[in-house]
């Protein structure tokens, strides 16, 4: 039986072994491929920091969240491949070393993520603030930086928001970054807004000395909510914090 068989297995072994040759020399490219793709997506997410991170505040380190991803993930890949080459090598050593990396830092990090996964989800400040400017029909407005996009996202445009900011003049203008001068050509205002959480050059003294003193002013929770007796209306010509002067309309 034994010898029928031995020639029976050995021309097996014969087929399947430039089989699986074949294979792995198919997948070997597409994996590579992959760790190429992961490896561009990296530079180009910290390309976009460099350039979108327009100076030194650590407010811009949000830039660097896309390419992090991408490099940890190529960084996982390359950790597997060695631990993989390692466990063929010396596996009574490695895997020991493997759990006790498991245990120690995935464990802690996956069970993070179940409990933050659980908690029930936090209203977002910006609810109170929605429900506020709508019931007091106040639906077309200015805001600083964190609160307009955020209001304008929240009530489903419902209520719409444009970014100012502080000129060196001491003028309320529009933040000519990130911003459309269609936002602002040709329309009226019903009021401002401005957080307080967050750091921004918006003053109640700068608005009174840009569209005179407000007839109400209102505290809504993280938010102040100036509004005046007459619309306002905000030029297209504004002002980039990150530059060093008044910018054209664009």
């Amino acid at each position: 039986g034994a010898a029928r068989t031995g020639p029976a297995r050995t021309a097996g072994a014969a087929r399947t072994g430039p089989a699986r040759t074949a294979g792995a020399a198919r997948t070997a490219p597409a994996r590579w491929r992959l760790d190429d793709l992961l490896l561009v997506a990296a530079v180009c997410g910290a390309g976009a920091y460099v350039v979108l991170a327009a100076n030194s505040s650590p407010t811009y380190d949000r830039y660097l969240t896309a390419g992090v991803v991408f490099a940890s993930v190529l960084a996982g890949r390359f950790v597997a491949r060695l631990v993989a080459v390692a466990g063929r090598r010396w596996p009574r050593r490695v895997a020991p070393l493997t759990w006790g990396v498991v245990a120690v830092v995935v464990a802690p990090l996956a069970a993070a993520f179940a409990v933050t996964l659980a908690a029930p989800a936090q209203p977002s400040p910006a609810d109170g603030l929605v429900s506020f400017l709508e019931a007091h029909h106040l639906d077309h407005g200015i805001g600083d930086y964190w609160s307009a996009s955020i209001t304008t996202v929240t009530s489903h445009g419902t209520v719409t928001v444009r970014p100012v900011v502080t000129d060196p003049r001491g003028q309320v203008v529009r933040y000519q970054r990130q911003s459309s001068a269609s936002w602002y050509t040709g329309h009226r205002f019903d009021f401002l807004v401005y957080g307080t959480a967050m750091p921004t050059n918006i003053t109640p003294a700068a608005a009174a000395a840009t569209f005179g003193p407000p007839a109400h002013h209102y505290s809504v929770g993280n938010y102040q909510v100036l509004v005046w007796s007459h619309p306002l209306t905000v030029s297209a010509d504004g002002w980039d914090p990150n530059s060093s002067s008044r910018g054209p309309p664009r």
